[in-house]
């Protein structure tokens, strides 16, 4: 690494982790997204678009809604989820590079 030929002492470390949540915990949530209360969603992982898939079936979202993924990998995640991507990020991982000015 460029970092550590700079004489940095470097640390690789695990900053975030996705955690599946319950079907019977977030009934509010999927009945807002089914029933067209709500605009856009963004995925912003591989697993969290893995994750929606096993609490929303593809089929059951109005056709309306548009799915946004935050760099190929929540894109990927996502349509093999089931699911039409509609945006993808253009700055991996910011919800700024889903904003088209």
């Amino acid at each position: 690494m460029a970092l550590e030929h700079g004489g940095a002492s470097v640390e690789i470390v695990n900053a975030c982790k996705t955690v599946a949540t319950k079907p019977e915990e977030t009934e509010l949530e999927r009945r807002q997204i089914v029933s067209g209360n709500v605009d856009v969603l963004a995925m912003t992982s591989f697993e969290e678009a893995e994750a929606f898939g096993k609490l929303v079936n593809p089929d059951d979202l109005p056709a309306k809604l548009i799915l946004a993924a935050l760099g190929p990998d929540a894109e990927f995640g996502a349509r093999c989820a089931g699911f039409e991507v509609n945006v993808v990020s253009s700055y991996y991982s910011q919800f700024e590079g889903l904003i088209q000015r």
